[in-house]
């Protein structure tokens, strides 16, 4: 009878701390569920609770101040200003910045109407606070950061306007940010994940016009741009100091300039603390400094591959796979015009997307990559290995299968829909095919000219099977 009575006693306190235990772990959940914010620069104000798209937040620091660690917070396309100081000094409006030392999930470039992502058209953080037309009055960091893990995200943003020419430094998270370095973005201590991302025309009177990373700051960066920055010491692009080795991963760094060393990168810190990235299906091209026009100091990380350089220096000549250029012959299709005709880095008519016949084409590694899309949302990997760069040259969408008679297909990529002109009247019936072979639309048209709706479908790759009762022919179409 007491052997019953005991086991009885520990049958009912194993199951009582089970029952606390899942109590607990259920309550931890729920206490720890992720929030999603919503930021739009079109209202009126900061009143709504930003838990919608109707009461969004107007201005993205309130919504990084809001959130705890974990939360998502997605920002609509549209231009944001930072709005306070780190350290909560308004005696000088230069020293605002967006700032950041939790780990949240911050993606911009959302149409509100679609809630989808359109890289097309960014969400834009400036320094441009002040009036004047040069930069003088512009604040001295974009954004500034500290402490973040790999877990932050920082995906769909331009970062430009900030002009790191002050003295001295401000206060953020218990960590000095010297007011003449990292005119884009500084981080220190931080190793966000930067995404789909563009740093173009910060400066830095210091080093690290576009980034600046000190004190075992190693972001992990992708499918981004570095353009036209400038430091009036070193690291045009970027610059690493100390124990700060990212990985960079298919990004561009173009027209990037630095005073002293190294346009496009400089990598610092002596042994036991040195900065060695490791960079994959990366382009270096067009930047110039008086040494080092790419990249100086500590070579990259010695796994680095199927990168590009039309320089040397800092080894990444040294890599399996490397691709010289040649600066008489631009690899992409414009260069002197990155932004294009209208004039917004990230979309396909910039003038850094590959020229069809370039040797950054099919140059860069499978392997490395993670993304579906390039950096204006385009289709990655469109011939049998990734292209280098933030863009995937789309020119073989419709060159790559065979036309009917002399068609003319267009636009490609496409946002709603395709045109088919034909030298003589056809009747054809078209199927639309996802990649995994789903019958998703079919049309019949009649005559020379042919239109196609496809605005219905999401952002990707289709095949359009055109049959004309002779033959069977297809054409890949990009939808974005």
């Amino acid at each position: 009878m007491l052997l019953n009575m005991n086991t009885t006693y520990q049958t009912n306190r194993f199951l009582f701390f089970t029952l606390l235990f899942l109590f607990g772990f259920a309550t931890s959940l729920i206490l720890t569920a992720q929030t999603i914010y919503y930021v739009d620069a079109t209202k009126a104000n900061n009143y709504g609770d930003g838990t919608s798209w109707a009461t969004a937040k107007k201005d993205l620091q309130v919504a990084l101040d809001t959130a705890t660690p974990g939360d998502e917070i997605r920002v609509a396309s549209g231009t944001y200003f930072p709005t306070d100081a780190p350290n909560g000094s308004t005696t000088n409006d230069r020293n605002k910045a967006f700032h950041l030392n939790k780990d949240l999930i911050l993606k911009g470039s959302y149409d509100p109407a679609t809630e989808m992502q359109d890289y097309t058209n960014p969400s834009i953080l400036s320094g441009d606070i002040g009036m004047q037309d040069d930069n003088t009055d512009n604040a001295y960091h974009v954004l500034i950061t500290a402490n973040l893990s790999s877990d932050a995200i920082i995906d769909g943003f331009t970062f430009s306007g900030g002009n790191a020419d002050g003295t001295g430094s401000l206060v953020f998270d218990s960590e000095s940010f010297t007011r003449d370095d990292g005119g884009g973005i500084y981080n220190y201590e931080s190793s966000p994940t930067i995404t789909n991302s563009t740093f173009h025309g910060n400066s830095a009177k210091g080093n690290g016009g576009g980034m600046f990373n000190f004190e075992r700051s190693s972001p992990t960066i992708t499918n981004s741009i570095f353009s036209e920055n400038t430091a009036a010491t070193s690291g045009g692009g970027m610059f690493n100091l100390f124990s700060c080795s990212p990985t960079i991963t298919n990004s561009t760094f173009v027209g990037n300039t630095a005073v002293s060393l190294g346009g496009g990168m400089v990598n610092e810190g002596s042994i036991g603390d040195a900065s060695t990235p490791k960079l994959y299906n990366t382009v270096f091209y067009a930047n110039t400094a008086s040494e080092s026009s790419d990249i100086f100091g500590n070579a990259i990380d010695e796994s680095s591959a199927h990168n590009a350089s039309d320089g040397t220096g800092g080894g990444i000549n040294a890599g399996t796979g490397f691709v010289a250029l040649t600066p008489e012959e631009d690899p992409f299709t414009n260069s002197a015009d990155p932004a294009g005709a209208d004039d917004i880095l990230g979309t396909p008519d910039d003038g850094l997307v590959p020229s069809s016949t370039s040797p950054l084409v099919d140059a860069g590694v499978n392997s490395q990559n993670e993304e579906e899309t390039d950096i204006t949302g385009g289709a990655r990997v469109m011939g049998t290995e990734i292209d280098i760069g933030a863009y995937e040259d789309q020119t073989s969408l419709s060159s790559d299968m065979p036309s009917v008679e002399t068609t003319t297909l267009y636009p490609n990529p496409t946002s709603s829909e395709v045109y088919l002109n034909y030298a003589t009247a056809t009747n054809t019936n078209y199927e639309l095919f996802d990649m995994a072979g789903k019958r998703l639309a079919t049309y019949t048209q009649s005559g020379i000219a042919h239109q196609l709706d496809i605005s219905s479908v999401s952002k990707g790759t289709y095949i359009l099977k055109a049959s004309s009762g002779l033959q069977d022919n297809y054409y890949r179409i990009l939808k974005h």
